[in-house]
C-alpha cells in the first residue's frame, strides 16, 4: 500500500472534527488517568511488597464484583436514554439517584456478609482490608453515575475532569500513606476510600451545579433506565468477570503473593486502557444519537482507529517490559515481566472488545455484548480450571487472552449481523445532530 494511502486512511478514521477533539481530549484524560494510575501501582508494589499488593487487589476485585452485580446494566441505561432525549436529565438524575440508595441498601449487608463468611475464612489476614474498601461502594456507584449521564449528555469536560480527579486522588492516597511511614495495606485502603468519598461529594455537589438537576423520581423512567439496563447487565457482569475473573479466583486459589505478582502484570499492560476507552467513551452517545444506519461508518472508524493505536503501544511496550518492570516496580517483580507481555496482547482484544460493546449499545442492542461476555467467562472459567494450579499466573495470561479474543469476534460478528438487517430498536423519527 503506498504512503499517500495510509495516510489518506488514517486521515479519514478522524475526519469529524469534534469527534477527533473529543476523542483527543478524552485520550489525553485517559493517559493521566493511565499515569496516576501507573504511580498508584508502583507506590502500592514497593510499599506493601507482594503480599500486601496482592490484599489490596483483592480487595479491588472483590469490591468491583459486588459493584457490577449490583448496577444492573444501569451506567449504560443512563448514557444511552441522555443521549437519545438530553432534556430529561433532570429526571433521569434524581431518578438514579433513588435507585442507588436501594442498591446501597442491599449490597452493603449482602458485601459483608459474603466477605466474612466466604473470603475471611480463606485469607484472614486479608478480610479487614477488603471490609473497608466495602465503604467505596455506595460512592464509586455515584461517581459512575453522574459520569455516565454526563457521557450521555456529550458534556466530556465534567466527564474527564472527574475521572482525572478520582484517578489523582488514589495516587495522592498512596503518596500520603507513603508520607507516614506506613506499609500495611488496611492503611492503604483507609486513606483510599476517603478520598472516594471526598471526590464523589464533590463531583456531586458540581453536577447539581453545572447540569439541570431539576426533577423528580419517576416511575416510568425507572422501568426504562432498568429495562435496557438488564438487557445490558449480563454484558456488564461477564465484561467484569473477564476483565477481574482471573484475579478473583487466584485470590481464591493462589496465594496473595501470586495475585500480587498478576497485578503487576495486569497494571503494566493496562496502559493500554486509556485510547481504547477513550474510543468507546466518545462512540457511545455517538452512535446513540443518530441513526443506525449512519452509525456504521462510526463505528468502523472508531473501530479501526482503536486497533491501529494499540497494536502499535503495544509493540513498544512489550519490547520495553523486561527493563521497565523491574525498574519502575522492583527486582521483585521480575516474574511479572513475562505474564505482561501475553496480557498485551489481551489488552489489544480488551480494548476492541470496549469500542464494539459500546457500538452495539449505542445502536440499542445490548445483547449483543452480553451473549459474548458471556461466552467469554465460560471460556475463562473452564480455561482457569484447567490451567491455573499447573502454569500459575502465566497460564492465567494464556487465558484471558484467548477468551478476550472470542469476545471480540462474537460481538464483531454481531454488529454484522446487525447492520445487514437494518432494524434500530428506539429508533428517532427524525434524525437528530450528531458529533
Amino acid at each position: 500500500m503506498k504512503i499517500n494511502h495510509i495516510i489518506s486512511w488514517v486521515t479519514n478514521i478522524f475526519n469529524k472534527r469534534r469527534s477527533a477533539r473529543e476523542l483527543f481530549k478524552t485520550s489525553g484524560s485517559n493517559f493521566s488517568i493511565g499515569f496516576f494510575g501507573a504511580v498508584a501501582g508502583i507506590l502500592a508494589a514497593r510499599m506493601l511488597g507482594p503480599e500486601g499488593r496482592g490484599t489490596l487487589a483483592a480487595a479491588v476485585v472483590w469490591v468491583t464484583l459486588f459493584r457490577t452485580i449490583i448496577s444492573f446494566g444501569l451506567p449504560q441505561a443512563l448514557t444511552f436514554f441522555t443521549a437519545r432525549d438530553p432534556s430529561s436529565q433532570g429526571k433521569i438524575f434524581r431518578t438514579s439517584l433513588r435507585i442507588l440508595l436501594i442498591q446501597c441498601i442491599v449490597i452493603l449487608p449482602l458485601g459483608w456478609l459474603i466477605i466474612t463468611q466466604i473470603f475471611a475464612r480463606i485469607h484472614p489476614d486479608s478480610s479487614k482490608a477488603v471490609l473497608i474498601y466495602l465503604l467505596t461502594l455506595p460512592f464509586s456507584l455515584l461517581i459512575g453515575y453522574l459520569t455516565t449521564i454526563a457521557q450521555g449528555m456529550k458534556n466530556f469536560n465534567y466527564y474527564n475532569i472527574v475521572r482525572v480527579i478520582s484517578a489523582a486522588g488514589r495516587a495522592g492516597s498512596l503518596v500520603l500513606v507513603g508520607l507516614f511511614g506506613l506499609r500495611d495495606p488496611e492503611s492503604a485502603v483507609i486513606f483510599l476510600t476517603v478520598s472516594q468519598v471526598v471526590i464523589a461529594l464533590l463531583a456531586l455537589l458540581a453536577f447539581t451545579r453545572f447540569f439541570d438537576s431539576r426533577g423528580s423520581y419517576e416511575r416510568g423512567m425507572s422501568r426504562q433506565l432498568l429495562g435496557y439496563g438488564i438487557k445490558a447487565y449480563p454484558g456488564s457482569l461477564s465484561s467484569m468477570a473477564n476483565g477481574r475473573l482471573d484475579q478473583f479466583v487466584m485470590s481464591i486459589i493462589l496465594g496473595v503473593q501470586d495475585l500480587g505478582l498478576y497485578a503487576v502484570a495486569v497494571s503494566y499492560a493496562t496502559i493500554l486502557f486509556p485510547v481504547s476507552q477513550a474510543f468507546a467513551v466518545i462512540l457511545f452517545p455517538a452512535v446513540a444519537g443518530s441513526r443506525g444506519g449512519m452509525a456504521t461508518s462510526k463505528i468502523r472508524r472508531f473501530f479501526l482507529g482503536n486497533l491501529l493505536v494499540s497494536a502499535c503501544v503495544a509493540l513498544l511496550m512489550g519490547i520495553s517490559a523486561p527493563v521497565l518492570i523491574p525498574l519502575l516496580f522492583g527486582v521483585v517483580y521480575e516474574p511479572s515481566v513475562y505474564p505482561a507481555v501475553i496480557l498485551l496482547l489481551a489488552a489489544i482484544f480488551l480494548g476492541s472488545i470496549y469500542v464494539l460493546s459500546e457500538g452495539a449499545r449505542g445502536l440499542g442492542y445490548p445483547i449483543i455484548p452480553s451473549i459474548a461476555e458471556v461466552v467469554g467467562v465460560v471460556v475463562t472459567i473452564t480455561g482457569l480450571v484447567l490451567v491455573l494450579e499447573k502454569f500459575g499466573i502465566i497460564g492465567a495470561a494464556y487465558v484471558s487472552t484467548i477468551s478476550y479474543g472470542v469476545t471480540m469476534t462474537i460481538i464483531a460478528v454481531g454488529i454484522i449481523l446487525v447492520l445487514k438487517r437494518k432494524k434500530w430498536p428506539y429508533e428517532h423519527d427524525s434524525e437528530t445532530k450528531t458529533v
